[in-house]
């Protein structure tokens, strides 16, 4: 098939891929440029503008369209952004510049791969060509179940209004669409809510399966120590560490005082600097690691303790692909076909999880069955190269 001019539309510069949303994001556009002739429309933020010009050593694009914006999550920008008729994400993601070039770019263009929900609103009503969106979440149920666990009701009713103002895009946005991936549980609850079925197809979001490839890890050489990874400002993170270092880190020094938590990512959340004060020799925040091997060379147990969220879980799955056993929430399984007490242990219980913990720190036949099933559902399930074949098949279905 003759490759065809596709746009690649994201919300931040893919690159460094270092974490689960830009991991997934460059694998992508790395794949693209190999079989299409891609443009790349991307919103520059943070330290994107630094690193641009090493991306575009790193794929073939045919044109690069990057503009910078800042826009805050606060009081002012939500009120501004119901006003304008836009969701928060919407508003804080939009460029009136941005949408100029963005326009000028799609008279020539093939498909349109929307990637982020927030990226759906440069696609101009009348525009004629295919549109592929690209679901990292479902972006209305995570804010709806922040909604569940927020103790301010005032907070707790904006939350839920603010979900409901998503879902009603988000349906609207996979309607539009000629295709939309979404992982499977972020797939099934969008069809519940009204999105087209014959517009859906499954993706999964995956991590650094290159992980695969290192010898399997040996419980007898690790630290008895336990591991958290990811980025420390996201709120799903910072909830799930606070939750852990309330109501079952104690529970685990109770048992075993010498256990250590390694905190891995970048400028934690002052949230979490506070909380950790309480057991300051038994945690460790080690910043961002370069080097993800030496991640799962920190301790025996990777914990991912989620209150709330959607989509998949990249940081489970490197745990996984690595052979460190993991012990999760409900929430951070999903979408991952885990069975308990055989690829990973699941609880959503503080004590139960805290037992789980304990359990394979201290038992070593458990740890080595667990590690070897979750290594091998991963090799199985969850690879990059089989993955993107198949997204690439749906998109050459559509020309």
């Amino acid at each position: 098939m003759t490759s065809k001019k596709l746009l690649f539309l994201t919300t931040q510069l893919p690159f460094p891929p270092e974490s689960g949303g830009v991991i997934k994001s460059f694998h992508l556009l790395q794949y693209f440029c190999l079989h299409h002739e891609v443009a790349l429309g991307t919103l520059l933020k943070n330290d994107d503008k630094n690193v641009q010009s090493t991306l575009l050593t790193k794929v073939s694009l045919a044109d690069y369209i990057g503009v910078e914006i800042v826009s805050e999550r606060n009081a002012v920008n939500y009120l501004k952004s119901v006003l304008v008729g836009k969701t928060l994400n919407e508003f804080r993601n939009f460029s009136s510049e941005f949408r100029v070039k963005i326009e000028t770019q799609l008279i020539d263009t093939d498909l349109v791969f929307v990637d982020h929900f927030e990226m759906f609103q440069y696609i101009p009503n009348n525009y004629s060509g295919k549109v592929v969106f690209h679901e990292h979440n479902a972006e209305w149920l995570l804010w709806e179940r922040f909604s569940k666990i927020e103790e301010n009701p005032i907070k707790s009713f904006l939350l839920r209004f603010e979900s409901k103002r998503i879902r009603k895009k988000e349906i609207e946005f996979v309607n539009r669409s000629n295709i939309t991936f979404a992982s499977p549980n972020d797939k099934n609850q969008l069809q519940k809510n009204g999105a087209e079925e014959q517009k859906l197809e499954e993706t999964y979001h995956l991590g650094n399966d290159s992980l695969l490839e290192l010898p399997n890890p040996n419980y007898s050489t690790l630290p008895n120590d336990i591991i958290f990874m990811g980025t420390l400002s996201w709120e799903a993170n910072v909830d799930g560490l606070l939750y852990f270092l309330a109501d079952i880190f104690p529970i685990i020094l109770t048992i075993n005082p010498d256990i250590k938590l390694n905190i891995v990512g970048r400028k934690p959340d002052y949230r979490l600097l506070e909380a950790a004060e309480k057991h300051a020799k038994n945690i460790v925040f080690h910043g961002f690691i370069d080097n993800i091997e030496d991640v799962f060379k920190l301790g025996r147990v990777f914990i991912l303790p989620l209150r709330f969220g959607s989509g998949m879980k990249v940081k489970c799955l490197d745990a996984l692909y690595s052979g460190i056993p993991v012990v999760t929430s409900s929430i951070g399984a999903e979408g991952i076909e885990l069975i308990h007490d055989k690829h990973a242990f699941i609880s959503d219980q503080p004590s139960h999880f805290s037992t789980l913990v304990l359990e394979l720190l201290s038992n070593p036949e458990k740890w080595k069955m667990m590690s070897e099933e979750g290594r091998a559902l991963a090799k199985k399930k969850y690879t990059w190269q089989s993955h993107l074949q198949h997204i690439g098949t749906k998109l050459n279905s559509i020309f």
